[in-house]
């Protein structure tokens, strides 16, 4: 029931004893890891378009009640070129959240070492676990390293890469310890950062 742009989509599934293979849509130029391998950090422009793509996904997945649960670089696939496409892949740890989307309901703790938030490893989490790994991976786009748990070592590393204060605004605000004051993904797409054209337009009052 899911259709969104920024979500890869399942073509076919089959049922061979006792295997089942799925078939999903293909996107030419690899994976996030794969670039940051190649090519090191990204722009600020370029991260604002792959994080403003893929919450566009996480969102959607989190309307439905799913978390994601091992968001990483290596499950973000794109098409590159005039206008990139980016989209969330491998929903293998995918889990429907019960009813109450906001009591802390999940409590297998799976994912990806450097990209799992804090109250997963505590056995008690919901949809703002993703909103943690989002972070993870802005940061790294940025500098081309994993956050450390030290804010005053991501601070530095945000100087070292030469990152601006509404970058580092929108990546903290990522990742905050507490779950609680994460931002979902409807409120993070809203931030200033992601629409850097906004405050540039004007009205020309001169007659």
């Amino acid at each position: 029931s899911l259709d969104n742009e920024n979500l890869v989509k399942m073509l076919s599934l089959h049922v061979l004893d006792p295997y089942v293979v799925c078939f999903s849509e293909m996107l030419e130029d690899g994976d996030l890891r794969d670039h940051l391998q190649e090519h090191g950090t990204f722009s600020e422009a370029e991260t604002q378009a792959v994080m403003s793509q893929v919450l566009s996904g996480i969102k959607e997945l989190h309307a439905h009640g799913i978390v994601h649960r091992d968001l990483k670089p290596a499950n973000i696939v794109c098409t590159l070129g005039e206008q990139p496409v980016y989209k969330v892949c491998d929903f293998g740890f995918a889990k429907q959240l019960d009813t109450d989307m906001s009591s802390p309901n999940l409590t297998t703790p799976c994912g990806s070492r450097g990209f799992v938030a804090p109250e997963v490893l505590m056995h008690k989490y919901t949809t703002k676990a993703d909103m943690y790994s989002l972070g993870c991976i802005c940061f790294m786009l940025l500098t081309g390293k994993l956050p450390s748990a030290s804010n005053e070592s991501r601070d530095v590393e945000y100087r070292e890469a030469g990152v601006s204060a509404e970058a580092v605004g929108f990546t903290e605000m990522l990742l905050k310890y507490q779950p609680a004051e994460r931002p979902s993904a409807s409120e993070a797409l809203a931030h200033p950062w992601l629409h850097p054209n906004r405050n540039e337009e004007t009205t020309d009052c001169s007659t």
